[in-house]
This record gives structure tokens, C-alpha cells and sequence, in this order.
């Protein structure tokens, strides 16, 4: 039987997590105690293979969050994060109320990813969709319905090959697309125009030049002159717009192709997923490895997501587990199995202030409870793993100490059993010298007497 081991969970601070799977079922997941287990509260939506979500996007919003959930039919549902009704539903296929020519025309394209925007002053919204064909698709909506007579456009990133992904960067003015055969680019927004685009490698030792194939991108910090990039022939690489077209830091991750690439908040760090269920991190400033993340992943990542002020990560994949592990220890804190092969999770980042106001012992601030709460759980959870560790070096030094000793004493018989055994040799050597000694001396005698 082969050995095996179970790695037990450690517990993590209070969160809210909602997942995505390839059924089209949204599922909020929640942990209200400062360490324990995800449990799932509620299940929005009904199972369909042709509605299945292949994105999904939670605005950055500091009062008012919008969910945008991209659909495998080319449906965006405007979701409330908090209760999962309907604010509306759009057409990826329509511009101005009019169906686009291109996606018509093409009938394999699918919807690849969507991006939310922030709130207008006006209060309107962007909403920016990509499909598999190459069309950037910008809507404008007021919250309940598309606005037909205001701005909304649509624009080609390409004609050949499949785009794999979409990223807006945090000041949500640029966007960079890759693919299948598609170099990593980088848009402007506003004005619908490249800005940059990567050059291909060099060609190999063999004259022959790689494919480019892009399955994840994400920008490095605030930065979006930055740019971190996954390949489909696990290769990780970073770009710098300002510094040239080709990649300043290139590595290989080893050998499955990359489908998952999240930058930590810190804006050195990355988390990369390969397809058969690796996960480490990575310093891009010297492209060095720091680790490893622990856990029985058994199956494709597709989505990591950072909490913005927690020190945890998410992760998820066809494995059908979600798991939440721990930026600097790398330990699992939780994980939970969801029955469905998940594409997506996004954490709902204003879950703890809405559990502050819903006890009515607590009075105090929303941030004073997310700051404390976080940093006492972080310490009770780092304390508890800490723990288990001295507890685990204790009996190991124990058992080590007990064999030691055991080896010593056996060690010493050892060595008293062979002792006795060399003063024995040594004493029958001298016997037989003394008596080859005797009979040569009557030897002698009995030849001089004759």
C-alpha cells in the first residue's frame, strides 16, 4: 500500500466567496467564524450547459458593487453581489440595440471575459466584454438598462487566431489582450487604439520560432507598464512597455501549460496555476521561485483571486474544490467541494462590514471591525499553526531522543562484547607463544645433550 497523508485544513478569518461554475450556478460561500470552515448559504440561478460562465467581474466600487457575469450564450447578467437579484441582462452580440455583423457572421466565437467599470459621476457604468473571435465590445449602462443614445462601441483586437484573455488594469483606462496565436497587446480605452504590442522570441537553437500562445495575463502592481504574461508552453514572462517589446524576465514553470496569473497587492509578487493543479509563487524582480502552495490539487487551475486586505488567496479549478490558502505561511487555511467544475470565484470584499451591522452587540466602525477582526484572526491562525508545529517538533524530538539512546545501548554491548572477545584472543596468543617457546628450549636441550 502506498503511504498516504492528509493534510488538515487549518481554519480562515471571516469571508465571502462567490464561485462560478461551468453550469451557470453562482454559489456564495461564507465563513462568520474567525477560524473555521466555508460553508455554502445560498445557490443563485438554475444548471444549464449553454448558460455556463466563463467570466465574472465585481466592480471596485467603495459604496455600491455591481456583479457582471459573462455567459457561455453571450449573456451579461448585472447581478446584486448581496442578494443575487437581477438587475438586467445584455446582449454581448448588440451595439446601440443592433446585432454586431462580425459575431453574427461568426458562428464558433464564444465570450472569453468581462470587466465592470466604477461608477461615472453621472452614475452610469461601463460594462467591457471580449469574445474568442477578437471584438472588444463597450457598453454603457445606468444600471437597469443598456443606454442606446449614449456611447457604446466595438472595435477588433484581431482577425486570425483565438483570444484567450482579457485584463483591465486598475486605473481601468487600458486593457491587454492575448491568445491562441495572438501576442500579448496592450489598448487604450477611450481611444479604442493599440498603444503596444509584444515582439515574438527569438527563434530556437533549431532556426524554428514558438507559436504564440497566451492563456493568462495580469498587470504588475498599479503600474500598467507592467506586465506579467502566462503561456500555453509554461512559460512565464514579464514585459515593460517603456523598456522594449520583448520580455525583460522569461522562465519556464514546469511543463504544463500556465492557466492561471494573479499579481499579489504588494505589486512584486504572482501566483501562477499550471493545468495539472501546480501552484507557486514567484518575485518577478528576479524571476526566483519562493514556493510552493500545499494541498491535494488534483485537477486544472483556472481562477486565483487576492483578497485586497487580507493576507489570503483563493483558488479554484476542475477539481471541483475551492481552496483559500495563505500568502506567507503557504499553508491551506480551508477548502470545500462545490460538485461542479468551477471556472471562476471573486471575493466579496464588503461581507465583514455587513455582518458588523447586522450584530447589534458590536458599536463600532466598519473599519475598526474589518482591521481588528483581521489582524486577530491572522495572529489566532498563525498562533494555532505555530502550535502544531512545536507540538509536532516535541514528539518528533522525543521519538528521535528514544531511538537515539536505544542505538547508544546497543552500541555499548556492542562494543563490550568485542572487547571480551579481543582479551580472549590476545590471551590465547600469548599461550600459544610461551608454549612454542618451551618445546623449542627442550628442543635444544635434547640436541646438545646427544
Amino acid at each position: 500500500m502506498p503511504r498516504t497523508s492528509t493534510v488538515t485544513p487549518a481554519g480562515c478569518p471571516p469571508l465571502r466567496v462567490l464561485s462560478f461554475d461551468n453550469l451557470g450556478l453562482i454559489k456564495v460561500i461564507e465563513n462568520s467564524k474567525k477560524q473555521g470552515d466555508l460553508q455554502v448559504i445560498a445557490r443563485w440561478g438554475e444548471p444549464s450547459l449553454q448558460r455556463s460562465i466563463v467570466s465574472a467581474c465585481l466592480s471596485s466600487d467603495e459604496d455600491s458593487q455591481v456583479l457582471a457575469v459573462a455567459r457561455k450564450n453571450f449573456i451579461v447578467d448585472i447581478l446584486n453581489p448581496s442578494t443575487g437579484a437581477s438587475c438586467m441582462e445584455l446582449n454581448a452580440r448588440t451595439i446601440r440595440g443592433r446585432l454586431n455583423s462580425n459575431l453574427q457572421e461568426d458562428t464558433d466565437a464564444s465570450l472569453v471575459a468581462v470587466h465592470m467599470f466604477r461608477a461615472e459621476a453621472s452614475g452610469l457604468r461601463s460594462v467591457l466584454t471580449c469574445t474568442s473571435s477578437g471584438d472588444a465590445n463597450l457598453h454603457l449602462i445606468d444600471g437597469i438598462q443598456v443606454h442606446e443614445d449614449s456611447f457604446g462601441t466595438s472595435w477588433p483586437i484581431c482577425r486570425m487566431g483565438n483570444i484567450l484573455c482579457m485584463k483591465v488594469d486598475k486605473s481601468e483606462k487600458y486593457a491587454a489582450f492575448g491568445g491562441d496565436g495572438i501576442d500579448v497587446s496592450l489598448w487604450d480605452i477611450q481611444t479604442q487604439n493599440r498603444i503596444w504590442e509584444a515582439k515574438a522570441p527569438p527563434r530556437d537553437s533549431n532556426g524554428l520560432m514558438s507559436r504564440p500562445f497566451v492563456t493568462a495575463s495580469t498587470f504588475l502592481g498599479d503600474d500598467h507598464k507592467k506586465l506579467v504574461v502566462g503561456t500555453g508552453h509554461h512559460q512565464v514572462r514579464l514585459y515593460d512597455i517603456n523598456a522594449r517589446r520583448r520580455p525583460m524576465i522569461a522562465f519556464d514553470f514546469l511543463e504544463s501549460p500556465i492557466k492561471a496569473v494573479e499579481a499579489d497587492t504588494d505589486g512584486n509578487r504572482v501566483y501562477i496555476g499550471t493545468g495539472n493543479g501546480a501552484l507557486a509563487s514567484f518575485d518577478m524582480r528576479s524571476g526566483k521561485m519562493l514556493g510552493s502552495y500545499k494541498g491535494r490539487i488534483s485537477g486544472s487551475i483556472r481562477c486565483i483571486t487576492v483578497h485586497p486586505s487580507l493576507p489570503v488567496f483563493a483558488a479554484c479549478g476542475l477539481d471541483r474544490f475551492l481552496r483559500v490558502f495563505h500568502k506567507n505561511s503557504r499553508e491551506l487555511l480551508t477548502q470545500i467541494f462545490l460538485k461542479q467544475p468551477l471556472s471562476v470565484n471573486v471575493f466579496d470584499t464588503h461581507y465583514p462590514a455587513k455582518a458588523l451591522t447586522a450584530d447589534d452587540s458590536a458599536e463600532v466602525s466598519s473599519v475598526e471591525y474589518s482591521d481588528n477582526a483581521f489582524l486577530y484572526a491572522e495572529n489566532e491562525m498563525l498562533d494555532s499553526v505555530g502550535s502544531k508545529k512545536k507540538k509536532k517538533k516535541t514528539k518528533e524530538s522525543k521519538k528521535m531522543k528514544s531511538t537515539q539512546d536505544e542505538l547508544l545501548e546497543v552500541d555499548n554491548n556492542i562494543y563490550a562484547v568485542s572487547e571480551k572477545a579481543c582479551k580472549k584472543r590476545k590471551a590465547q596468543r600469548l599461550e600459544g607463544r610461551e608454549s612454542h617457546l618451551k618445546a623449542h628450549k627442550k628442543k635444544k636441550r635434547s640436541e646438545s645433550s646427544t
